[in-house]
């Protein structure tokens, strides 16, 4: 995405072992982790140094809607989007930014990226997975 100067902001994802209600039997599963910390705090960092005059969350996650509260409320002069991926909207967060846009499933195929973009610090082509 660098490519495309849209910055990511990638969290952890933990290895957590679980282990079924039913037959005790233990799973590896993963958790995500520092995502929507690290998401708010690039809202306000790029407010604060005004990098920005507004920012746009793609998340439904409503733990972000503290961040979005007080980000209107120490730079009133900043906007805050926030754009739902299909089937996952959420009025509470859609209600505290100033703008919302809901994905549709149809926006997933006609706007993804070329099947290959040329990656100049690597000189070489990065090609998209055929699944995708």
């Amino acid at each position: 995405m660098r490519l495309t100067n849209v910055d990511v902001v990638m969290g952890n994802f933990k290895r957590k072992t679980l282990k079924c209600n039913d037959c005790r039997a233990e799973y590896l599963t993963h958790e995500e982790k520092e995502t929507d910390i690290n998401v708010a705090m690039g809202v306000i960092e790029a407010f604060l140094v005004d990098q920005a005059d507004c920012a746009v969350i793609v998340s439904g996650d409503t733990v972000l809607i503290a961040a979005i509260k007080a980000a209107k409320r120490f730079f009133p002069d900043k906007k805050i989007g926030i754009v739902t991926p299909a089937h996952r909207g959420n009025r509470e967060i859609e209600k505290a930014a100033h703008f919302h846009i809901g994905i549709k499933p149809a926006h997933y195929e006609k706007y993804q990226l070329p099947n290959q973009i040329f990656d100049n610090e690597a000189n070489a082509f990065v090609t998209k997975p055929p699944e995708w």
